[in-house]
């Protein structure tokens, strides 16, 4: 799997280095005041432009929802699953189906708008990872399917909130009247990477809960067995949910978003 990922990466570094960088882009000029000057320019704009700044959040939640659950598939494959090589499985069911549907989800934002297509995506995850919870008392290969069901949904969470963020930076251009999308650019960069980071922090705080213990898979209690399943399931969908509500307001905050294109 870590060659697999590594050879994607290295495509792409090539693909940016070789192809995109010989077409003709757009330059935005060269802050003045250096890197301090760009985190300055990013923090006003998210206080400045509502719409990036709840864009910014939702997004933040659903990482750390997804976060949680690819930090606990090794706990689900080897101490509920009952075997390691299972992870292999899980990672590609929530990752694998983004490289299909991700055209599907860019359908559905033109013909829905981006905020009902978002909402879509994120109900679909939530209810994905509740259908995780029956695995505490039987567990098996069939929580593939509700993993790759989530697998859909992430592909949406993750490329709709992407295409709002033009959206955001040309709005915060109308605004302020300069363009600072590459601040705006490098604090959502910022804000993704933090969030992912919480998912491994609250994945282990389940478990210290639970009673884990870093031993063999019998000596595990039972608490500690469901530490791991809701961490992997209710945990990741009451995230999403929680995003359910700001989605709705990032709608009326930019009302081209709930617009067919």
């Amino acid at each position: 799997m870590a060659a697999g990922v590594a050879a994607v990466m290295l495509v792409g570094m090539l693909w940016s280095t070789f192809v995109a960088g010989r077409r003709t882009i757009m330059r935005a000029d060269a802050p003045a005041g250096g890197l301090a000057h760009e985190y300055r320019d990013g923090l006003d704009a998210l206080r400045t432009t509502r719409p990036f700044r709840l864009l910014v959040v939702v997004f933040c939640l659903q990482a750390v929802a997804t976060a949680v659950m690819l930090a606990g598939g090794q706990y689900v494959a080897t101490y509920v699953l009952g075997d390691e090589t299972a992870l292999t499985g899980l990672f590609l069911a929530l990752v694998g189906p983004a490289l299909l549907v991700m055209p599907l989800w860019a359908r559905l934002a033109h013909g829905w708008g981006k905020v009902p297509a978002l909402a879509v995506a994120t109900v679909v995850f939530t209810v994905a990872t509740l259908l995780l919870v029956p695995a505490g008392f039987a567990p098996g290969g069939w929580v593939h399917v509700p993993v790759a069901l989530a697998g859909v949904a992430y592909a949406g969470m993750q490329a709709l909130p992407m295409s709002m963020l033009p959206d955001c930076t040309d709005l915060d251009r109308t605004l302020g009247g300069r363009r600072r999308s590459g601040a705006m650019s490098g604090l959502w960069t910022a804000s993704e990477t933090g969030a992912m980071a919480l998912g491994p922090v609250v994945v282990l705080a389940l478990l210290a809960v639970g009673g884990f213990r870093s031993g063999g898979v019998a000596d595990q209690p039972g608490s500690a067995h469901w530490a791991i399943v809701l961490a992997f399931s209710v945990v990741p969908a009451v995230l999403a949910a929680m995003s359910l509500p700001l989605i709705r307001t990032l709608g009326r905050s930019y009302p081209r978003w709930t617009e067919r294109t």
